[in-house]
């Protein structure tokens, strides 16, 4: 009798370890997907929210950005937990209700594709324009972020110096801009520039 108990304890904990293993691996998979899907989003393929951003080159030619949603069908927007906490968010809104004042200073760029935003206004209808003036090596990325929606609003991976990325605002609401460099460019300070560009045809247009 006891040998039978030991017999099916024994086949019952083989059981439970067999199920654990596959709990275990399934979490390492999920954890692989979820690493996949982010070196996806922030890869070399440039994106945006609901038209909300372009890229004007050196030739002022408007260059339209894929739509999230049309390259990663299915996918959820990225979230960024190191976005611009509410107490700046009111600094801003003190600046004006539908201000937005510029910047123009230096910013370390790492190659932390997800580093905190150096700069946040209000929007007000208009087009912003974003840049940077100098940077450590040859390319660099700009990442922007609807502080309003909590979710990015674009993804504007290996611009080159000369290259602007103009961003439609919406009256009200309000964005945050960070920047980095790809993997295989050099770190170091960034002269970056953010401005209203006045009106622009076919921005964010597909």
């Amino acid at each position: 009798m006891m040998n039978r108990f030991r017999k099916i304890l024994s086949a019952a904990l083989a059981g439970c370890m067999a199920v654990s293993a596959l709990m275990m691996s399934a979490g390492a998979a999920n954890t692989g997907t979820e690493a996949a899907r982010e070196k996806a989003i922030y890869g070399s393929q440039a994106w945006t929210v609901n038209g909300a951003a372009a890229i004007q080159h050196s030739d002022g030619t408007v260059e339209p950005v894929p739509e999230f949603s049309a390259l990663y069908p299915g996918w959820t927007v990225p979230k960024q937990a190191a976005s611009v906490s509410s107490t700046a968010l009111a600094k801003v809104a003190d600046v004006g209700s539908h201000s937005i004042s510029g910047y123009y200073r230096n910013v370390y760029l790492t190659q932390d594709v997800k580093y905190k935003p150096f700069y946040s206004f209000l929007g007000n209808g208009e087009t912003v324009s974003a840049f940077a003036v100098t940077i450590p090596g040859s390319k660099y990325n700009l990442g922007i972020y609807n502080e309003t929606a909590q979710q990015d609003a674009g993804w504007l991976p290996n611009l080159s110096k000369g290259d602007c990325v103009l961003l439609q605002t919406a009256n009200g609401v309000y964005c945050s801009i960070r920047a980095s460099v790809p993997l295989n460019m050099p770190i170091g300070y960034s002269r970056m520039k953010v401005e209203e560009a006045g009106k622009i045809e076919n921005v964010g247009k597909n």
